[in-house]
């Protein structure tokens, strides 16, 4: 047998102790948020759940667990992230596509998809997209207040020509296509940006280079046109207020995301002159408006403000980051008596309730328009005048199951109001459902195909399964069904 020399040992010893340190120094922490990716990390795994019964899914768990908080996680992160970048000149992070002279672009949610004219947004979509829009409005109608729709322009809209792949041209982008329909079909009040961001783009810079957000300088220039259109509308009195411009630097999220450490950008910070609204003021309005937003479970910023120097309409916001910061809630606080900023992606009925506003903005990012169907639905929820529906039919193919309704009631049943058909289990709702075509409308009399795979759900298919309409959230209706052919798949 070859005897190990020193030199081997020590190898041996020294390979065995990098192993073993960040075991002996892992992190036991669950559910952290780490900066270096921005993302939660894994909460620590359980091998009992609440029910009693044994954790399905513990080993996945456990090397999810240990592989975010195995020691020295963070910074081995981020030399892995600054060995791609420099070495390579690769992206750390799949979120980030590095593009031309230090700019860089988000890419989830189909965002580089907008520059290329592949993002995806059809027919069907803008129609639920003015379905879902005509119904909120005209539920705010209903008690008074206006309702106006903004629509901010994703970064790679305003500047294609830095990324790396694309023909870099200005193009038709999915605000242009929504605004478009929306105004053909309805008159429905609506606020584009992005020419006015083209506009100003020409003598500024209106988006940062390492975030996803404008800067302030577009924030103005956004501000300056929802004014302007809100004045046509009758709906603002007081002119866009003036503001200063002053160098400043900013470090944007993306090197975050990608675990590096981006140098500051120079940039401009805005500051209002004769500044008159106040936010978050010492008032019982301002204390109701934030006790509804904890109330309602709302976790990100919400802002109240007050301006006695003006006259006119209140007005509450529902929006996300592009108005959330950037001063823009500050700018649009100087033009209303009473402002209210709700960070959300869905209309809340409580808060509409508690503050009563004369006018409610909705503002959602470019790159979200394919998602705005699922928006709003519990704001959109009302109760119908009867729920009448008739089985006509089924059939099988191999474990898909058609199944063929009749609207025998008096209302429409369309995807935005939430009519939906119903999976049962040995009489038990198993909380399966299957949506209505998106965009589409089944008038009373009319017959629609719903279409479900059990491939996902084979156990179901040992079991009696029954048919059921419903409106989620309100009732069943129509009568529950035993679906045909069952018998002749062995289910007695």
């Amino acid at each position: 047998m070859k005897k190990l020399s020193g030199k081997n040992i020590w190898t041996a010893i020294i390979f065995v102790v990098l192993i073993l340190i960040p075991v002996i120094f892992i992190q036991w922490g669950s559910g952290e948020f780490a900066e270096a990716e921005q993302r939660l990390l894994a909460e620590k795994p359980v091998l009992v759940l609440e029910d009693g019964t044994r954790n399905p899914n513990i080993w996945d768990e456990v090397q999810q667990w240990l592989g975010d908080h195995i020691g020295f996680r963070e910074a081995l992160v981020r030399i892995h992230a600054n060995v791609q970048f420099q070495l390579f000149h690769q992206s750390p992070s799949d979120k980030i596509h590095i593009g031309r002279d230090g700019w860089y672009y988000y890419t989830l949610d189909e965002n580089l998809q907008i520059a290329s004219g592949e993002y995806t947004l059809t027919p069907e979509m803008l129609e639920q997209i003015l379905q879902n829009h005509t119904v909120i409005r005209n539920k705010l109608k209903d008690k008074g207040i206006e309702y106006v729709i903004i629509l901010p322009t994703s970064k790679v809209s305003i500047y294609p020509e830095n990324m790396r792949y694309g023909d870099e041209a200005i193009r038709q982008t999915p605000v242009d296509t929504v605004a478009d329909y929306l105004e053909e079909h309805s008159d429905l009040k609506v606020i584009r940006l992005k020419n006015v961001l083209l506009e100003a783009k020409q003598s500024q810079q209106v988006y940062f280079k390492t975030d996803t957000h404008w800067t302030e300088a577009g924030a103005y220039a956004a501000y300056q046109e929802i004014i302007r259109r809100m004045q046509g509308w009758g709906l603002c009195a007081k002119n866009p207020v003036k503001v200063v411009f002053e160098d400043a630097e900013y470090i944007g999220e993306f090197g975050a995301m990608m675990g590096l450490d981006l140098s500051a950008e120079p940039t401009k910070e805005l500051y209002i002159q004769e500044q008159m609204g106040i936010k978050d003021p010492d008032s019982e309005r301002s204390a109701r408006f934030h006790e509804t937003v904890s109330a309602e479970g709302i976790q990100t910023p919400c802002y109240y403000y007050q301006n006695t120097d003006v006259t006119g309409p209140s007005v509450m916001v529902f929006g996300d980051s592009m108005l959330g910061g950037w001063n823009a809630t500050e700018l649009l606080a100087e033009n209303f008596p009473e402002l209210t900023y709700v960070w959300a992606p869905s209309l809340s009925e409580a808060l509409i309730e508690t503050m009563s506003p004369d006018v409610v903005i909705y503002e959602l990012t470019e790159r979200y328009n394919n998602l705005f169907p699922e928006k709003n639905l519990s704001y959109m929820l009302t109760e119908l005048p009867d729920y009448q529906a008739e089985v006509i039919s089924f059939s099988w193919e191999g474990q898909d199951l058609t199944a063929t309704i009749k609207n025998s009631s008096n209302s429409d049943w369309n995807y935005g109001n939430s009519i939906r058909l119903g999976i049962f289990s040995e009489g038990n709702d198993t909380g399966l459902r299957v949506q209505l075509p998106m965009g589409k409308t089944i008038r009373p009399g009319e017959t629609v195909d719903f279409w479900f795979s059990f491939d996902e759900y084979p156990g179901l298919l040992d079991k009696r399964i029954e048919v059921q309409m419903l409106h989620e959230g309100i009732c069943y209706f129509g009568e529950k069904k035993l679906a045909a052919g069952i018998e002749n798949m062995g289910i007695s």
